[in-house]
C-alpha cells in the first residue's frame, strides 16, 4: 500500500475507532495484538511505558514538589534519589529537608550552611556511624607502650591524649599514630590537663604542679590539700586553677610566675559540710562546677557564693535540687514537695503531690477526723463562764481534769 493510501484508510480507521464503545474498542486491539509481530509489540510495549510512567514531580511546581518531600523519612528520600536524575536534583537541591533530617538526629544545625549536600553528607555519615555502633565496629583498638606502672590520669584534646602514670611521669601522645611526642619526669599523677606549653597535675602527694613541655621543668607548685588531689582546670585568661581534692574542699589558685603558690580561696558546700570524696571539676571562668560523692554543686567565681545543687541521698534513695530561691525534693522520679521562693514579691509557695491513691485516701480519712473532732458532741453544752457542762458536772478550763 503506498503512502497515500495508507494515511487515508488510518484516517478512516481512526474516525471509525472513536465512533466505537469501550468494549469494542478493547475487542479491536485485542485482535490488532494477536496478529502482531515482536516487532509491532515491542514497538508497542516501549510506547505504552511512555504514556503510563508519568513524572509528577516534575509536572508539579517547584514549591509543591519541596512540600512534598518534607514529609518523606530519610530512608524514603535516599531510594527517591537513585530513581533518576531529576529526583535526585531537586531533593539535592532543597537544604531544609536534610537539616530537619539531621535536626531530628540530635545534630545541632548551622543555619548560615545552605547547602543540601553538605547536610546530606553529615546525615549519611552519622547514619554509617551508628551502623557501626550497631554492628560493633565503630572504634579500633591500639595500645600505647611506654608507662612502666599504673596509668591513673588521662586527658584527650584534639587528636593527643596525655597520660600520667605511678612511674612518675606523664607523656603526650598522636594517637593517630601512636608515637610518644613529650615524656616528662613528674609525681605521682590522679589528674592532668594540658595545652600546647604546659601541663597541670594532681598528685596522690597534696600538692598539684605545673610542668613546661619543651623543657620538662616544673614552672609552679601548688601546696595546700590534705589529700590525693583527683580533679584540676584552669582558664588562660584569667590565668586561674581550680582544683578538687579528697580532703573534701575545692581551692582557686593563681597561675603566674611564682613558683610556689598561695591559695585564693577554699569552696565547701556551708561551714559545717564538706564537698565529698574524689571530686570532679570543670571551670569556664564565670562558673565552677563540682561532681562528688554527695551531689553537683555550681558556684559563682565572681562571688564563690553556691547557685544550685544536687543532692543526692543514696541511703535513703532521695534526691534533692535548690537552685536561688527554689527548692525541690523528689523520691523514686516523682516530686514529694518543693519550695518555690520568689524573692522579688516576697511570696512563698509550697506545693505537696502524693505518691498514689494510697495516700489521697489517707489525708482524706485525717481530715474526716479532724472535722468529727471539731463537731460538738451529744449531752455536751458550754457554760456561760466558758466550762464544758457534762452530766451533773461543771469543768472549768481554769481547773484541772477530775
Amino acid at each position: 500500500m503506498e503512502q497515500a493510501a495508507f494515511e487515508g484508510w488510518l484516517r478512516s480507521a481512526s474516525a471509525a475507532f472513536r465512533t466505537l464503545s469501550d468494549q469494542q474498542r478493547n475487542g479491536a486491539l485485542d485482535q490488532l495484538i494477536s496478529i502482531s509481530g515482536a516487532v509491532q509489540l515491542r514497538h508497542l510495549s516501549n510506547g505504552l511505558e511512555t504514556l503510563l510512567k508519568r513524572d509528577f514531580l516534575r509536572l508539579l511546581p517547584l514549591e509543591l514538589a519541596f512540600s512534598l518531600i518534607h514529609w518523606l523519612d530519610p530512608e524514603t528520600l535516599l531510594v527517591c534519589c537513585r530513581v533518576c536524575k531529576q529526583w535526585n536534583k531537586l531533593i539535592n537541591s532543597c537544604p531544609e529537608v536534610w537539616q530537619a533530617v539531621c535536626r531530628d538526629l540530635g545534630w545541632r544545625v548551622d543555619e548560615s550552611i545552605a547547602a543540601a549536600p553538605h547536610w546530606k553528607a553529615v546525615y549519611l555519615k552519622a547514619k554509617l556511624r551508628m551502623e557501626q555502633l550497631q554492628q560493633q565496629q565503630a572504634f579500633e583498638t591500639s595500645s600505647l607502650i611506654g608507662h612502666s606502672a599504673r596509668v591513673y590520669a588521662l586527658y584527650y584534646r584534639d587528636g593527643l591524649l596525655c597520660t600520667g602514670s605511678d612511674d612518675l611521669s606523664a607523656k603526650l601522645w598522636d594517637v593517630r599514630t601512636g608515637q610518644c611526642i613529650y615524656g616528662i619526669q613528674t609525681h605521682t599523677c590522679a589528674a592532668v590537663k594540658f595545652d600546647e606549653q604546659k601541663l597541670v597535675t594532681g598528685s596522690f602527694d597534696n600538692t598539684i604542679a605545673c610542668w613546661e613541655w619543651s623543657t620538662g621543668a616544673k614552672i609552679q607548685q601548688f601546696r595546700g590539700h590534705t589529700g590525693a588531689v583527683f580533679s584540676v582546670d584552669y582558664n588562660d585568661e584569667l590565668d586561674v586553677l581550680v582544683s578538687g581534692s579528697a580532703d573534701f574542699t575545692v581551692k582557686v589558685w593563681p597561675l603566674g610566675r611564682e613558683i610556689n603558690c598561695t591559695c585564693l580561696k577554699t569552696l565547701s558546700v556551708s561551714e559545717d559540710r564538706s564537698i565529698g570524696l574524689q571530686p570532679r571539676l570543670q571551670f569556664d571562668g564565670r562558673h565552677i562546677v563540682c561532681s562528688s560523692d554527695l551531689g553537683v554543686y555550681q558556684w559563682d567565681f565572681a562571688s564563690f557564693e553556691v547557685l544550685s545543687g544536687l543532692l543526692v541521698l543514696w541511703s535513703t534513695g532521695l534526691v534533692i535540687f535548690w537552685s536561688t530561691g527554689l527548692v525541690v525534693y523528689w523520691s523514686c522520679g516523682l516530686v514529694v514537695y518543693g519550695l518555690l521562693v520568689l524573692w522579688s514579691t516576697g511570696l512563698v509557695v509550697y506545693w505537696s503531690c502524693g505518691l498514689g491513691r494510697k495516700r489521697k485516701r489517707k489525708r482524706k480519712r485525717k481530715r474526716k477526723r479532724k472535722r468529727k473532732r471539731k463537731r460538738k458532741r451529744p449531752g455536751e453544752q458550754l457554760s456561760k463562764d466558758g466550762g464544758l457542762t457534762m452530766g451533773n458536772g461543771t469543768w472549768s478550763p481554769s481547773e484541772s481534769f477530775p
